[in-house]
């Protein structure tokens, strides 16, 4: 493997590195809530914690949060 070929794989895995980081942030301060689907956005647009308010972040999740069923109460 030539010197430009590592330059460039390196590049690429420090930004989709960076980008991973910041994208399991953003997941994490919308805390454990219902997804609605498999399709989510990690950085949704037009939030208060967000700097920009166009655009988000998608993703796809494997295993999406559902509701808790209801309890039942034994008497």
């Amino acid at each position: 493997m030539n010197c430009a070929t590592r330059i460039n794989v390196a590049t690429i895995g420090v930004i989709f590195g960076v980008s991973g980081l910041t994208h399991g942030f953003f997941e994490t301060l919308q805390g454990n809530t219902p997804t609605g689907g498999l399709l989510i956005n990690a950085i949704s647009a037009g939030n208060s914690w967000t700097r920009w308010t166009e655009g988000g972040e998608g993703a796809f999740t494997i295993i999406p949060n559902t509701p808790n069923p209801p309890q039942h109460v034994r008497s």
